[in-house]
């Protein structure tokens, strides 16, 4: 498996979209909350 990460010493970048969850008026969870993370530019994870 290839690594996004450049080598020691090199910049690098995270890039993290956060999606908040939604909730009705009486405080039920309607959505949950959901994260995408890009490293280098590279998708890791998304929408966990």
């Amino acid at each position: 498996m290839l690594s996004p990460a450049r080598p020691a010493g090199e910049w690098q970048t995270y890039d993290i979209i956060f999606e908040a969850p939604d909730f009705a008026p009486d405080g039920t969870l309607l959505k949950r909350a959901r994260v995408t993370v890009l490293l280098n530019g590279v998708l890791v994870q998304h929408a966990t």
